[in-house]
């Protein structure tokens, strides 16, 4: 599903006509076709009668000040004709709600006006129609935003989505000095709702319209007009005309150039110039040193170019002994130096820069058994400077690879394993990690995919006992699972009323096979090279498919304090995931991330997850 609140130069542009034509209709066609050739997303109008909106008795001034702006409906569905045949959008503040009868065909997103944002009436019959929806918030305070955004989710679940419900600062004054537009509410917005935010200008020109974009504004209303000279309706003064619209849209890209990626990592230009060496240090001697000699603190001094040992790996250094003479300043080799060993590369990303965080030289109490007995036990856990990820290293690759690619759970009795089934599928309603998981895919299969829920083929890899793939066939049309284990893929077989399950791996299912839903629970962490698995997975998608991706959330386990003896960071877990890290995983696979979440799941498992298509 496309969303609508996304703009085609980044922002939503929303060119606000509104009452600038005065109710001059040819006026209004004139100022519809100025809007539509400065290529904004949205070109929008406001559909009233003055006695639908403003009392004759206690208010009879502003009646007969809307009476003067009023268009008839033939006029107003003139309008959204022309705006939708130029391929843009129409949308309209309906204030006459018998109107939005007629003219819902024409508007893919309803906007409210500041002052309806406490007509709770006329917010309940625009949730009913289900469409995305914009709201202004002037004259509001925080309390009574969140409390209209809180009475249209419950109307309508579906604006729980960002993609459906957009909040903008407003201040509901004509026009307004740069101290009261206070563009900052906008992320005290973004952090309480979590929705979609941005800015509806009342100030004069466009400055206020730039600093919205930089500070984060996903949407902005601005009035429109063709001049402003010689007007006398208020709303002209706080217009922008045709060219300072298109200038706007050039200073958009600019903000957005400047802006770049969210996610920090060196330039292309930075590599191609070689600044990674030039710029950063290495470890060096800063005298002779003879073969032999003990390094230490004294005899070593950290310089650029960053050639040899980089100057992280200082500390690592002390206490070791040169196997070479060395001058002073000389580059250092590895193999100058006893004992050396090079830090252990990431299993996601391949660097070979990264942190201890933890040695542990015990098996922790409740982690799986498969090494041969009496080996010595020793792994350290480290973090990978480069993409984030906490992994394990060790010298038992080949043994934790045989146990993976073997028949895991041989060691349980199948009446045990049954048993296990049995618990987990029949714990209480909120105890549940799987229903709760299969509420989340559920939700977003039917914002986002294509295929209707009941048409939905779905695979689940590594399904274990397949306590989740039972949960999720109630819900969609086939299911699907495959999994390693033997004893696992008995179990499903007998447990399970699903399409197809495969025993092995991935690439073991048919390459014929495709499907709208690919599901990782909790199994890349187990699994050597997530990234070319998901890669790997993109072969069995659908067009327009999606993959739902679930793993161990480093942040909040270390948040937490939790040790990391714990569970998810036991030996059988290659790697364990902070959100930058899951982030690499999915766009180094070739995915765009659409939605990225952390929870804490009621079984205590502090779990990060995720949905994403294959990228563009």
């Amino acid at each position: 599903m496309k969303n609508l609140l996304k703009g085609k130069h980044g922002p939503l542009l929303i060119a606000e006509i509104g009452g600038n034509h005065e109710g001059d209709f040819e006026y209004a066609k004139s100022l519809c076709q100025l809007a539509i050739d400065t290529d904004v997303d949205l070109v929008k109008f406001q559909i009233y009668t003055g006695d639908t909106l403003v009392s004759r008795l206690e208010s009879p001034t502003r009646n007969q000040h809307f009476k003067k702006f009023e268009l008839s409906k033939e006029q107003h569905l003139e309008l959204a004709k022309m705006v939708t045949d130029a391929g843009l959008m129409y949308t309209s503040s309906v204030w006459d709600l018998e109107a939005m009868k007629w003219i819902d065909p024409y508007i893919p997103i309803y906007k409210i006006g500041s002052g309806d944002l406490t007509a709770y009436p006329v917010l309940r019959e625009t949730a009913a129609l289900g469409k995305p929806m914009i709201i202004s918030t002037g004259l509001s305070t925080e309390a009574e935003v969140l409390e209209a955004v809180s009475f249209i989710q419950n109307c309508n679940p579906i604006y729980k989505d960002p993609s459906m419900l957009a909040v903008l600062q407003c201040t509901s004054m004509y026009p307004i000095n740069p101290g009261d537009a206070h563009l900052s509410v906008m992320q005290s917005f973004k952090e309480k709702t979590g929705l979609c935010v941005g800015y509806s200008d009342h100030t004069e020109g466009a400055k206020a319209l730039h600093y919205a974009v930089a500070m984060g504004a996903e949407v902005l209303e601005f009035h429109f007009t063709d001049e402003r000279e010689g007007k006398s309706f208020r709303d002209h003064k706080v217009s922008l005309m045709p060219n300072e619209v298109k200038e706007l849209i050039q200073e958009i890209k600019l903000i957005q150039a400047y802006q770049g990626e969210g996610e920090k990592k060196p330039t292309q230009i930075e590599l191609d110039n070689g600044h990674e060496l030039s710029f950063r240090r290495a470890v060096y001697p800063n005298q002779d040193l003879k073969a032999g000699t003990v390094l230490s603190a004294e005899n070593l001094t950290v310089l650029r170019p960053n050639h040899g040992i980089d100057a992280r790996h200082f500390d690592s250094l002390i206490g070791k002994r040169l196997l070479k003479d060395v001058q002073a300043h000389q580059k250092l080799e590895t193999e100058m130096i006893d004992g050396w060993q090079s830090e252990a590369s990431c299993p996601l990303c391949k660097s070979e820069v990264n942190n201890l965080v933890s040695a542990l030289e015990a098996k922790p109490e409740g982690e799986t058994t498969y090494l041969p007995e009496g080996m010595a036990y020793y792994r350290e856990i480290r973090h990978c400077a480069h993409c984030g990820v906490y992994f394990n290293a060790h010298n038992y690759d080949l043994f934790t690879e045989e146990f993976y690619a073997g028949e895991y759970n041989s060691a349980i009795e199948e009446g045990k394993l049954q048993g296990r089934f049995e618990r987990v599928i029949n714990l209480p309603e909120g105890q549940s990690d799987n229903r709760l998981r299969v509420q989340r895919i559920i939700q977003y299969c039917e914002l986002a995919l294509p295929t209707a829920l009941s048409s939905l083929r779905g695979l689940d890899v590594g399904s274990g006992t397949g306590v989740f793939p039972y949960e999720l066939s109630k819900h969609i049309g086939q299911m699907n699972a495959v999994d390693p284990d033997g004893l696992s893929v008995k179990l499903m077989g007998n447990n399970l009323d699903i399409e197809n399950i495969w025993h092995g791996s991935l690439k073991d299912v048919p390459a014929h096979e495709k499907f709208d839903l690919i599901s990782f629970n909790k199994v890349l962490e187990h699994v050597q090279d997530p990234v070319q698995m998901m890669a790997q997975a993109k072969d069995y998608l659908k067009p327009g498919g999606a993959v739902y991706v679930e793993l161990p959330f480093a942040e909040g386990i270390i948040k937490r304090g939790a040790q990391m003896e714990r569970a998810e960071f036991f030996i059988e877990h290659y790697t364990t995931f902070p959100h930058n890290a899951f982030r690499y995983l999915l766009e180094e696979a070739g995915y765009q991330i659409q939605l990225q979440k952390d929870i804490l799941e009621p079984s205590g498992k502090e779990t990060i997850y995720g949905f994403a298509v294959i990228k563009e």
